[in-house]
């Protein structure tokens, strides 16, 4: 395993990776370069600088992991990675407190003109008076995006004695409640701030949210900050209303353009301070970006699941901790679904009752895709590219759940549509692992094992002795069996679990046995 770190990131990640792996730092390459280079490495580390484009993701053949040692992934393209089955990792929460800490440093600085005063200062004046500031105290900050780092940032400015309001509609009035954040609608919350702080993520929603119409909704003399994304705000609309006075200044850590090309018109005003995206710029901050991402890449080169993956369906830390086993159980049934009905599947659902559901019913309905396609195609198919796999293929994927369960709590059901057929596998995960409770809706109870037949066949006296005597004919031990029918002498579906591989001369004189439907051989990653 080897790993390219493209971009600076704490030496103590790049010790943490050279434990387990091959590292090589090699900084800013060239794109060419980088698309040339990038097929020798099974993961990429990068930080904002280096762009993990289309291109070099295709030029990846190696690539199992993109680290991004920040925040955001701006800088790669997740779909072309989660297309190519490459995991993309990022460390949301090491740079809270230093992105927060950021956030109310601008607003001091903002609120009492330090860096004016510190730059007349050595510039040779004395002029106390032309820089008196304001205080905080008594302000009201608007905070517009309430997840971590405006959290932070709220409760600091509480401690302050600011007054917080916020726009965030994705959060609830009752989690707003308990931090003593009052929330309001984006015009009602531009109104009354007397300083407006950005902590979005850049999507087709928020680019440009500080748009002409909505900055000129400011009050008179307000002051803004923006250490969360460039594109936030429309840099012209915001130096025209600083120019005019209509702002009273701003505080700018993030830009459209990073590094600008040609000098930002709003360097030159004297009512705005601007840093070069330094939000996340501690020592603790990118000590802790390091290590984590070291941490996350090697998870994913053992082989581990990184179920905090940036394109792999969001489940809690809860979930996570407890997921192991269903995502296990989902891709058994996939993997049994594809061996007992081998024909081409139109539509794949997968059914959850009881508490596993929520944000991890995607997460494992990509599991059961992939027990379900693996060994059928001819490219890699894992939790991040199963959906798109399946698309391409003409795989309808739907997702049911409910809280309600039956006899058994947390059931997987697996179903599937081959042509005019439904098919369907159902199983309850127990201490001792998945537990097969149905199969197409005959009621079965076994745990599965390594080798398994599958006998679909009309109920009729002597059927088990004759399948027993062909098995044992073959020096075939059977562990178990299970028999299952919905009325006597209709059709019932037969399960034998046995110690060896049946060959095909086995499973075709089952199926010369008067009576019998389908005989299929089962195989699972069982020890």
């Amino acid at each position: 395993m080897r790993v390219l770190v493209a971009d600076p990131i704490a030496e103590k990640g790049i010790e943490k990776l050279r434990r387990e792996i091959e590292v090589e730092v090699a900084i800013g390459l060239p794109k060419e370069e980088l698309i040339r280079r990038i097929g020798e490495f099974d993961a990429l580390v990068t930080r904002s600088e280096t762009k993990a484009t289309a291109e070099v993701i295709a030029a990846g053949r190696r690539l199992k992991v993109i680290g991004r040692a920040g925040v955001g992934v701006d800088n790669i393209d997740v779909r072309a990675a989660t297309e190519a089955g490459i995991l993309v990792v990022n460390v949301p929460g090491a740079n809270t407190v230093a992105a927060a800490e950021h956030a109310l440093g601008l607003m001091l600085a903002l609120a009492r003109q330090i860096p004016q005063a510190d730059a007349d200062l050595k510039g040779g004046q004395w002029r106390r008076t032309r820089f008196a500031g304001s205080e905080l105290r008594g302000k009201t900050l608007a905070i517009l995006g309430m997840g971590r780092i405006g959290t932070e940032v709220a409760l600091r400015a509480k401690a302050f004695g600011m007054e917080v309001v916020a726009y965030d509609p994705y959060v609830s009035p009752e989690r707003a409640e308990t931090l003593g954040v009052c929330l309001l609608g984006l015009p009602e919350t531009l109104a009354r701030a007397d300083y407006v702080s950005l902590h979005l993520a850049k999507t087709s929603e928020t680019e440009n949210i500080l748009s002409r119409e909505r900055i000129a909704m400011m009050k008179r003399g307000a002051r803004l900050v923006n250490c969360a994304r460039g594109g936030l705000v429309d840099e012209g609309a915001l130096f025209a209303a600083l120019q005019a006075g209509a702002l009273a200044g701003a505080a700018l850590d993030v830009f459209a353009e990073e590094p600008p090309r040609a000098r930002n018109p709003l360097f030159d005003l004297s009512n705005v301070i601007a840093t070069p995206h330094l939000a996340g710029s501690t020592v603790e901050a990118q000590e802790q970006n390091g290590i984590i991402v070291a941490e996350l890449v090697l998870q994913a080169l053992r082989g581990e699941p990184v179920l905090s993956a940036v394109n792999l369906p969001t489940v809690g830390p809860e979930e996570a901790r407890t997921l192991r086993p269903y995502l296990e159980a989902s891709t058994m049934l996939g993997q049994f679904g594809a061996q007992a009905w081998p024909e081409a599947v139109d539509a794949l659902e997968l059914s959850l009752a009881g508490d596993i559901n929520g944000g991890s019913k995607a997460l494992l309905t990509n599991a059961a895709i992939v027990g379900l396609l693996t060994g059928r195609l001819d490219e890699p198919i894992n939790l991040i590219n199963a959906r798109p796999v399946a698309k391409k293929r003409g795989i309808e994927v739907r997702e049911a759940a409910t809280t309600k369960a039956s006899e058994f709590t947390n059931l997987i059901t697996l179903k599937l549509r081959t042509g005019k057929h439904e098919r369907s596998v159902a199983g309850h995960v127990s201490p001792r692992g998945l537990r097969i409770l149905a199969i197409n809706g005959y009621q079965t109870d076994f745990f599965p094992s390594k080798w398994m037949i599958v006998v679909e066949h009309h109920d009729r006296p002597g059927m088990i002795g004759k399948v027993g005597t062909i098995l044992g004919q073959k020096d075939i031990n059977i562990a178990g069996m299970q028999v299952a029918r919905l009325a006597a002498r209709g059709d019932a579906v037969m399960v034998l679990q046995i110690d060896d591989e049946p060959g095909e001369q086995v499973l075709e004189a089952v199926r010369q046995v008067p009576g019998m439907l389908t005989a299929r051989k089962i195989h699972l990653p069982i020890d």
